[in-house]
């Protein structure tokens, strides 16, 4: 009875949430653990991605991992996302979005992502898919100002301007892991083979477009001549787990996310019509080396994970998280990001629930204007 009540009232919470909510119904344990786990070898079927290196451990039989959707609001509620949620394509707004946004979200940048994967194991191989889109909103500080003291649509301020910027991807992966038994101890290398296909859009509003609900004056930024751009590419990670000799329960884990970097980068340009931001510009997908320790002890699981070491991609951050069986098929979960909030989470029968305040979507922890 207590497990149900514990189930009912994190998603309740997750549901109800009006201003910040990260939520996912299966997909990983390590969601609800602060996003740790480079180091834990459980749940491999839904664990994978963080470290391919998993896939060398455990049962050789197949199976399916737990379908995983997640969606994450920052500065939305679930009964007025819908405003801006159906006026995504690829990525990106259309006009009638932008302005939505300008005239009724302006208080603040706001952003809303939705995720989903779903794969399957089979001995040290694992297929799988998953997909991610989402916006964030920038509006310059005059827009804000304005929607703070009541937003009078027929008295937008000169200087007025909203910038929104979407990207999203699709993609499909092969991974593969296998286990080495020696003298100091078992090592298990593990490989992600992973084919992107990457959208990004930028759109903006100045204040006359804004005041008259102008959808022709909305325009692209970043040198955009179409409504968005979109590249393909090929990356891989590679990712590696040690487990000490006599130590059992005790692991430690790398990983090299993107050793060979997919080529998708985008210009853009900085939110108030700033310059365009060159070579790089956006690339979500910079080489980044993680490590993690984890143990495993009984009904007791621990994590810390230190993330995108030497801030290559500008993704710094620490992770710790834990996990406490509270029967054979019940789990609870907790865990911090530094970069982030606290996250909780749970599971029943194998299926995970995880709840963050800002805890970052992949997707939403690359996009930072």
């Amino acid at each position: 009875m207590k497990t149900t009540q514990i189930a009912v009232g994190l998603i309740a919470l997750g549901l109800t949430t009006s201003s910040f909510a990260d939520v996912t119904f299966g997909g990983s344990r390590a969601a609800g653990m602060g996003g740790a786990g480079l180091a834990l070898p459980l749940d491999i079927g839904n664990n994978y991605r963080m470290n391919p290196a998993f896939l060398g451990f455990g049962s050789k039989a197949p199976s399916l991992q737990w379908p995983s959707i997640g969606y994450k609001l920052d500065g939305f509620s679930l009964t007025n996302v819908r405003d801006v949620v159906s006026n995504i394509n690829h990525g990106g707004l259309d006009a009638a979005g932008i302005l939505t946004l300008a005239r009724n979200y302006a208080t603040e940048p706001k952003a809303v992502a939705f995720n989903g994967n779903v794969g399957l194991k089979i001995g040290g191989f694992a297929i799988g898919a998953s997909g991610e889109a989402g916006v964030n909103s920038v509006p310059n500080a005059v827009l804000q100002q304005w929607a703070q003291n009541g937003g009078d649509v027929n008295n937008v301020p000169a200087g007025s301007r909203m910038d929104a910027y979407g990207f999203g991807y699709q993609q499909t992966e092969i991974g593969y892991g296998s286990a080495l038994q020696t003298k100091a101890g078992k090592f298990t290398l593990g490989a992600n083979l992973k084919r992107i296909k990457g959208y990004y859009a930028h759109k903006f509003a100045d204040a006359n477009t804004i005041q008259n609900n102008n959808q022709g004056g909305v325009q692209n930024g970043s040198g955009l001549l179409t409504d968005f751009a979109t590249k393909e590419s090929t990356g891989l990670d590679f990712g590696v787990l040690y487990n000490l000799p006599k130590v059992n329960n005790l692991y430690i884990g790398g990983l090299i996310q993107n050793a060979v970097e997919p080529n998708i980068k985008f210009n853009y340009e900085a939110p108030g019509g700033g310059h365009l931001i060159v070579p790089d510009g956006f690339a979500p997908y910079k080489r980044n080396y993680n490590v993690g320790l984890g143990y495993i002890q009984d009904r007791l699981v621990l994590a810390a994970d230190w993330i995108d070491l030497g801030n290559h991609a500008g993704n710094q951050q620490l992770r710790y998280g834990a996990e406490l069986a509270i029967s054979k098929n019940t789990f609870l979960r907790a865990g911090y990001n530094s970069q982030t909030a606290f996250t909780y989470g749970l599971s029943v029968g194998g299926f995970n629930i995880q709840l963050g305040g800002k805890s970052p979507l992949t997707l939403s922890s690359v996009i930072r204007f």
